[in-house]
């Protein structure tokens, strides 16, 4: 007999929608998540693994009591009109933590090479119309 986990409805919800999945492609593929979702059953735990696998999300997440809050921990430049995006994509938290993974090991693998460890910052170049631009590394130099 395999073991079962609980796993709350929220949680469950949260990792569809993280995933961009709809609740009855989920369905196909989990026949069981009705039962999941209303509490009658729980899976196992080969089941929540297939299912955090299918969803993108880390098991641990899903035996949570409540959904995490995720926010990006980068400022987002791709926002229509200034306005904040309430909830990142599965997709968009993946590619960002993949790459914070890239620099943190180009980071240890430039020291080890022997590159300087600082990088000179970049100024707001003199005589500049925008006076609350943040420094302009691709201006031409005056």
């Amino acid at each position: 007999m395999s073991a079962r986990v609980a796993v709350s409805q929220p949680v469950l919800s949260w990792a569809l929608q993280r995933s961009e999945r709809t609740f009855e492609e989920a369905l196909m593929k989990f026949p069981k998540l009705g039962d999941w979702m209303d509490g009658s059953n729980q899976p196992t735990l080969h089941d929540l693994e297939k299912f955090a696998a299918y969803t993108h999300t880390s098991l641990g997440a899903l035996v949570m009591p409540e959904p995490p809050d995720e926010t990006l921990p980068i400022a987002d430049m791709r926002t229509h009109e200034s306005v904040a995006i309430e909830r990142p994509s599965g997709n968009l938290l993946d590619t960002i933590n993949r790459y914070q993974q890239f620099q943190d090991w180009y980071h240890d693998y430039a020291r080890e090479q022997g590159a300087e460890t600082s990088v000179p910052r970049v100024s707001k170049r003199p005589g500049c119309p925008a006076s609350s631009c943040s420094p302009c590394a691709f201006s031409p130099a005056p």
